[in-house]
């Protein structure tokens, strides 16, 4: 693993494959998306597993979600996804990416998603279980607690 992603508790792999690349010959913006994303799934599965999510009907749900592009990822290349949690709230958690390629040998793209947690039986936003919240935080060691709003 690269030395800027030992931080990040969750790093996975992905070949960048031909049908990635958009019109302009390089990976299309909406797949650095996916790269979060499946990133941002194998971490809440590492952290507490999907199933304690259905269990009591109470997940993430995405709020807010950027990218920023530092270098275009092309054909081949494996890349590198590491993600983290920056700040954990009462009801919602800042998560980190960072994407490396291995071709290009440097950082590809950072983001950061804003999560928050829903109650899917009561139709509104509650707070993270207690349970998931302890899980996140033996998981991830550089988590920042802040204080509730």
């Amino acid at each position: 693993m690269h030395p800027s992603l030992s931080d990040f508790p969750v790093t996975i792999q992905f070949p960048v494959v031909w049908g990635d690349m958009d019109a302009f010959n390089h990976v299309n913006n909406v797949n650095y998306f996916r790269y979060f994303e499946s990133s941002r799934v194998a971490y809440f599965d590492k952290a507490h597993g999907i199933a304690l999510l259905k269990s009591n009907n109470i997940g993430p749900v995405v709020s807010n979600l950027q990218c920023f592009f530092k270098a275009p990822i092309t054909y081949p290349d494996t890349l590198t996804v590491g993600a983290r949690i920056k700040e954990l709230y009462a009801d919602h958690l800042t998560q980190e990416y960072t994407i490396y390629s291995e071709s290009l040998g440097r950082i590809a793209a950072v983001g950061n998603c804003e999560v928050v947690y829903f109650d899917f039986n009561e139709g509104k936003r509650t707070n993270i279980p207690k349970t998931i919240r302890d899980s996140y935080l033996a998981l991830d060691k550089g988590i920042i607690v802040m204080p509730e709003e």
